[in-house]
């Protein structure tokens, strides 16, 4: 009786508003800790967890020895492969997941999941690491249900010609280099020419002798038919002015690193001289293929002959500079401090696509999770973004713009 009158007057001595004060503090207390208790899954005996109807994939377990990717912390699970497509999931820490191939451009891998419609979801190649996955198809696309259309490609075995036709009498576009990968269109009448695709020239197309490369995917190769004129690669006269490459160099349809590749001069190649640019660190030579019928060398990689009467030209551009949307007043934009390269992707071993000039100004989509690359509005790029290195620019209203792995 003593402990009830003792416990009574303790209560007592409090007025009412401090009771309830002291009450409704204790029912907030009971609530956070059944919220608690229903995060991390545990109930007391006869308590149920309601199911979420968007429950995570069910990412198998990989068999010993076969294709998969390790995540060390969590990441994202894509609905195809790109940051575009929709979070189906997440790939946890520590866990693996089975290599079902890998998109064209390498960036991603394709995983097989369970409960999405097709089985597979997508992780980005930069936020894994891999294991046994040599020779993993390359996966094109997926369409509806459990169709997957895998990308037919061949792969150098050694450093190989590309021509503009299927012959060795044809016009010399360029290389594919041993390991190196294209994306295949056709296939010539007699087996022994493919057609791949070759962005970097106008008709974006060349054609490569099956004798030295490796196919992958070759189900379903189309034969294509191409009415071209032999060429022949013409050679400089002897006292014509003339470079001759020292190792493979690129060609350019302008004088920097920032204009469009066009072709590829292979280690030991000639090609005629017809000009220099006014810094005079790139040669102008003469190329059949290009609109233009010029393409540009740098000095570095080449070795010059009778040079000294070509005098300075100014190269002609077609198309080149992107155009870059001027932003409306209030969005999120960035400004470059000094020129800088717009690429292709979030890092310099992307391709440039052309560049913001100092002071001038680009629409902000995104950045990188690191904090290193701004995405910008590019209409004219293949997904409508172009990357910029963060340490050149300044950026306005960027708050809560996307955030891309």
């Amino acid at each position: 009786m003593l402990q009830v009158r003792c416990e009574m007057s303790f209560w007592n001595q409090f007025n009412w508003t401090t009771k309830a004060i002291l009450i409704l503090l204790a029912g907030m207390v009971f609530v956070v800790s059944v919220l608690t208790l229903i995060r991390v899954g545990v109930f007391p005996e006869g308590w149920s967890k309601t199911e979420d109807q968007s429950a995570d994939l069910v990412v198998p377990a990989p068999e010993p020895g076969t294709p998969l990717v390790l995540r060390t912390t969590e990441t994202d699970i894509f609905s195809g492969p790109g940051t575009e497509y929709e979070i189906i999931g997440q790939l946890k820490e520590n866990q693996s997941a089975q290599v079902a191939g890998i998109s064209p451009d390498r960036l991603w891998w394709g995983i097989v999941v369970h409960s999405y419609d097709n089985g597979l979801g997508w992780v980005s190649t930069s936020s894994v690491t891999s294991e046994n996955t040599e020779g993993v198809p390359i996966i094109g696309s997926v369409g509806e249900g459990d169709s997957i259309q895998k990308t037919a490609l061949v792969t150098a075995d050694v450093d190989t010609a590309i021509l503009s036709g299927p012959g060795d009498g044809y016009d010399s576009l360029g290389l594919l280099l041993a390991g190196q990968s294209a994306e295949i269109i056709g296939l010539s009448s007699d087996n022994g020419w493919f057609v791949i695709r070759v962005p970097y020239i106008e008709s974006g197309e060349g054609w490569i002798s099956a004798d030295f490369v490796t196919v992958n995917n070759p189900e379903g190769i189309p034969v294509v038919e191409r009415e071209i004129e032999p060429g022949g690669d013409e050679v400089p006269a002897e006292d014509a002015p003339r470079v001759r490459a020292i190792s493979n160099v690129n060609v350019r349809s302008g004088p920097e690193v920032y204009y469009k590749k066009i072709g590829l001069l292979p280690a030991g190649d000639v090609a005629e001289v017809i000009g220099f640019s006014a810094d005079r660190l790139w040669w102008a030579i003469k190329v059949p293929f290009a609109e233009t019928g010029q393409g540009w060398v740098s000095v570095d990689y080449v070795e010059s002959r009778n040079t000294g009467n070509v005098t300075e030209i100014e190269p002609q551009i077609i198309s080149e500079q992107l155009v870059i949307p001027t932003p409306s007043p209030g969005e999120a934009t960035l400004t470059a401090v000094t020129r800088v390269n717009i690429r292709s992707g979030p890092g310099t071993t992307y391709e440039i696509l052309g560049r913001l000039e100092a002071n001038q100004t680009a629409l902000i989509v995104g950045i990188t999770y690191d904090g290193e690359w701004w995405g910008i509005k590019v209409p004219s790029a293949e997904n409508g973004i172009g990357w910029v290195s963060a340490i050149y620019v300044r950026a306005q209203n960027a708050e809560g713009v996307e955030v891309y792995k």
